[in-house]
């Protein structure tokens, strides 16, 4: 199998006529919901989706969701296995998907040392599953396919000047066309890109602030802790505490 990594799984609650606070994530996200009926917001569009329906987010844009109905969200976070080709919008649970979902259901409520392992093999089959059925539609334009390469390798080090060389482009173009397409430039993209899996981390590991600043593409620790600052107007520790809090 391609690689994946699920990089967050949890259960989530939803009460009726709930509606969650507006988010984004650096990775893609996956929402089984069961029971409930609402309506999910993405970039601008809204989806209705019902009982036995699975939801899609892609990295980046901000997102939320209302509940009409009590319910619950089975809610996976991943990288890899076409998650970044799944269609954003909602879609019904057919056989295969719902086998998938029971078994990443047992997984999470089995807690043991190998349900990280099961988790990422199932997620790698639900991304697979999602994008055979529900590809994207249309061709990627130079800016999307710029920023599909800062979402898969904002852990790396990255420069304007290689990701316009891999698209054919010059960086002065890949500015104009990225800031164009998005209404920032792609280091800013990078930057927060990388602070939003910082956040993930920060909220779902008990990872030492200098290892996640290495895991999101930071060499120099100090350095992260300002940036993180200066884009969510906490330092990293006090990000943590609220987040758990």
């Amino acid at each position: 199998m391609a690689e994946v990594h699920c990089l967050f799984a949890f259960l989530h609650p939803v009460p009726p006529r709930n509606t969650c606070v507006r988010h984004r994530h650096a990775c893609t996200e996956i929402v089984f919901n069961i029971g409930g009926n609402g309506t999910m917001y993405y970039g601008g569009e809204a989806f209705e989706y019902g009982p036995n329906s699975v939801f899609t987010y892609q990295p980046g844009e901000e997102h939320w969701v209302t509940q009409v109905r009590r319910g619950g969200h089975l809610c996976l976070g991943m990288e890899g296995c076409g998650a970044g080709e799944i269609r954003i919008g909602s879609f019904p649970v057919d056989a295969p998907l719902a086998q998938y979902i029971g078994a990443a259901r047992e997984a999470l409520d089995a807690g043991s040392a190998s349900s990280r392992s099961r988790l990422e093999l199932i997620a790698g089959m639900i991304a697979l599953n999602l994008s055979e059925r529900f590809p994207l539609r249309r061709r990627e334009s130079l800016a999307e396919r710029a920023r599909a390469i800062l979402d898969r390798r904002y852990h790396q080090p990255l420069t304007i000047a290689a990701i316009a060389a891999e698209l054919f482009i010059s960086p002065d173009y890949l500015r104009q066309v990225f800031r164009k397409e998005f209404g920032e430039g792609p280091l800013r993209y990078l930057m927060r890109k990388r602070i939003d899996a910082a956040t993930e981390l920060l909220r779902f590991s008990t990872l030492p602030i200098q290892n996640i600043a290495r895991q999101c593409g930071f060499d120099n620790p100090f350095y992260f802790s300002r940036q993180y600052r200066k884009l969510s107007g906490r330092p990293p520790s006090a990000m943590r505490a609220a987040l758990r809090g």
